[in-house]
């Protein structure tokens, strides 16, 4: 009767213990994905190209954005008809996109310029910022501001300052296409107070995801 009672209560231990551990590797696997679809569901890093044309010149832009899409960094070239060329990388940290889809950023730029007339270059190291605001449409639009201003001091050789602004309406066709239209003023402070303007014109241009 006790070898019976000590085997029925052996075997009752036996499932409680092994339930136990089903249970806890289903919890843990269940933990394991959540992670993994965090994971994914944050991990929007990825090459970015845009391209943008005007009847005067030429830029495009070389994008990785940082991973939880909080920022990213650049390469930029530039050229116009006058043989003007600036080289240009850039670092901007963002904030996370709000509810209500703004977003404001901060960064650094250097910058290489060669002017043809006149025939001097031109080394900048510039603040920068941005803010964006994404529209709640079927097809995301964003409208977006950046400002790049180097002052005197960190500006060398050929000029005295340096001021790039652009704004831009950029719509989202997919994850990996858009299109935008937009405005860019490129402007060098000279010496002797002249200005020169490499760019100041509006512009059209696509990006794609690489």
């Amino acid at each position: 009767m006790e070898a019976t009672l000590l085997k029925t209560t052996a075997a009752r231990a036996a499932l409680l213990v092994t339930a136990a551990l089903g249970s806890g590797s289903a919890a843990s696997a269940l933990r394991s994905g959540q992670d993994d679809e965090v994971l994914v569901r944050h991990d929007t890093v990825r090459n970015d190209v845009r391209l943008a044309v005007t009847d005067e010149s030429f830029w495009g832009e070389w994008r990785r954005p940082y991973a939880r899409d909080e920022g990213y960094w650049s390469v930029n070239f530039f050229a116009n008809d006058d043989d003007d060329v600036a080289v240009s990388v850039g670092v901007v940290r963002t904030s996370m996109p709000s509810n209500d889809g703004v977003r404001l950023g901060v960064g650094l730029e250097a910058y290489v310029i060669s002017l043809d007339t006149p025939d001097d270059e031109v080394y900048a190291v510039a603040l920068t910022g941005m803010a964006s605001y994404t529209l709640p449409t079927s097809f995301p639009t964003t409208v977006s501001a950046e400002v790049a201003y180097a002052p005197d001091v960190t500006t060398f050789d050929g000029a005295d300052g340096v001021f790039d602004f652009s704004l831009e309406a950029e719509l989202e066709i997919s994850r990996n296409a858009r299109a935008f239209v937009g405005y860019r003023k490129l402007e060098l402070d000279l010496p002797g107070g002249a200005e020169y303007e490499p760019q100041d014109s509006f512009y059209i241009g696509i990006g794609l995801g690489l």
